[in-house]
């Protein structure tokens, strides 16, 4: 591949990622979902105050982090925060996409083959949809473990083993890629020097990472959240048969509805397979694919598909997969373009890889998930936070239970950390009893959308507020009556207010 070649085609995939994540309302549409979270993680962080103290979270942080990067860079040119933070989310997804169609391309499959894979990123994954909301940590993941294969490929294994880790930075199951980065290690040629390398470029990561929180005086708590906290999580009863459906279709969306890239992802397993037991069930690529790299794919993405079977609630879950998926849509449909040229003719294999390339292009712009579910656009959201910042102007101190994100559009710090309520907290807080005291004190202004902790006694004594466009968020606001009782002493774990 020519330097201007690939000029050309990562330019052509940036431009449709683009117009395809700007025609799902990247510039226009309302934060929702748990990527309002986030949002208020990143923003905090922008304005100084690191993740696990602005609110609680088990899930390591990287991503927020690079997001408030993102503001911080905005705010320098007077772009606001949230779009902001979509336009970082949409540069990761194209040097993912572009990671896929490297490491196809490193994987021995042709220019086309690499595109195919990179096009199907587009078509199947929802990551579109995601990058249009913002401020997702998946997205980051995606793109981290798009580009391991191709580093290992290259026999770069300090590099790989970095962003392996870097990728359990932004969700811990990515330790998976970490253990196989090491295996893949394993069948290098030199592979004492691979393993040494990728070990002490996984350090390396890590250490940076965590570092951040040492700065800062939060490690206990961010170590304390990060591990502790979803050590006991252990699902009983699991449905592998629900699970291998949702590895397989995902959200049915795209070329999900036919379970195409799960699909394509079985036959590469079987493809390398058969070729370590010396069965070719296939023609070979452009080159040989480096044992390395495959390994790392093959063991990598059966893993994942695994602890996703057994671990998942809906997208965006499946965004460990979204990597080797689309890295084994492009070594397969190589591998099926090569079958065709050998068995019929060139002709044939252009127009079928013609229908391949329509076919992605089709349902990359039919992509709708997630589904809008607000009429409004981000501009009356951000009004509805310039509205949360005046009343915490007038009143003081705002507790946001449930909707956080309005606070970041207010530029503001929730009074008390816990902005919901999880499984793995449970057993640190009672939410029976829970009550947003922080030294000794009460927060002026409740700001919900979602039912109260302990409201019955809480909300006594506070009285709603109507406030335009909260309704919108499905959240009330409550203000303190003049005449409430001191709040008793209770104050939070120490872990939150680190």
């Amino acid at each position: 591949m020519t330097r201007r070649s690939l000029f050309q085609a990562a330019a052509a995939l940036a431009i449709m990622s683009i117009f395809v994540c700007m025609s799902l309302g990247l510039w226009t549409r309302p934060l929702s979902m748990d990527n309002r979270l986030y949002f208020y993680i990143a923003e905090r962080a922008a304005s100084g105050v690191p993740p696990h103290v602005s609110a609680p979270d088990v899930k390591t942080q990287l991503a927020p982090l690079v997001d408030s990067a993102s503001i911080a860079i905005g705010r320098v040119v007077g772009l606001d925060d949230v779009r902001s933070g979509r336009i970082g989310a949409l540069l990761i997804l194209i040097v993912g996409i572009w990671g896929v169609g490297t490491t196809v391309f490193a994987l021995g499959a042709t220019r086309a083959a690499a595109m195919l894979g990179a096009l199907s990123v587009l078509a199947f994954s929802g990551m579109p949809g995601h990058v249009s909301v913002g401020f997702n940590p998946k997205i980051l993941l995606f793109s981290l473990l798009a580009w391991g294969p191709y580093f290992v490929a290259r026999g770069r294994f300090f590099t790989a083993g970095a962003l392996a880790s870097a990728a359990m930075c932004c969700w811990q199951p990515a330790l998976i890629a970490c253990a196989c980065t090491a295996l893949a290690a394993l069948t290098a040629p030199h592979w004492r020097t691979a393993l040494v390398r990728c070990i002490a470029g996984g350090l390396a990561a890590f250490a940076l990472y965590e570092a951040y929180f040492t700065w800062h005086g939060v490690l206990a708590a961010q170590l304390f959240q990060n591990f502790a906290l979803p050590a006991g999580s252990v699902h009983a009863g699991v449905d592998w048969v629900r699970g291998a459906e949702f590895v397989l279709f995902g959200s049915w969306q795209g070329i999900d509805r036919v379970a195409a890239a799960g699909s394509c992802f079985v036959l590469f397993l079987a493809g390398g397979i058969a070729s370590r037991l010396d069965f070719e069930i296939w023609p070979s690529g452009r080159a040989p694919a480096p044992t390395p790299a495959v390994v790392l794919v093959l063991a990598s993405g059966t893993l994942m598909s695994i602890f996703t079977a057994y671990e998942h609630q809906g997208e965006p879950d499946r965004f460990l997969l979204c990597a080797y998926f689309a890295i084994a849509v492009g070594v397969v449909s190589d591998r099926m373009l090569q079958l065709v040229r050998s068995r019929i003719d060139e002709r044939a294999a252009l127009y079928l890889q013609g229908a391949l390339i329509a076919v992605l292009l089709f349902t990359s712009l039919r992509g709708t998930y997630p589904p809008p579910v607000r009429t409004d656009d981000l501009d009356a959201q951000i009004e509805v936070g310039r509205v949360v910042a005046m009343m915490a102007e007038a009143h003081g101190s705002v507790w946001s239970f449930g909707c956080v994100h309005l606070l970041a559009l207010a530029h503001l710090t929730n009074h008390h950390p816990l902005a919901y309520f999880w499984d793995d907290l449970r057993s640190y807080v009672e939410e029976a009893t829970f009550s947003p005291v922080v030294h000794e004190r009460l927060p002026d202004v409740i700001l919900s959308c979602r039912p109260v902790p302990d409201g019955k006694h809480l909300l006594k004594n506070y009285q709603v507020i109507r406030v335009p466009g909260l309704a919108a968020e499905r959240a009330r606001l409550f203000v303190r009556k003049a005449t409430a009782p001191k709040a008793p002493r209770k104050l939070p774990p120490t872990w939150l207010l680190e």
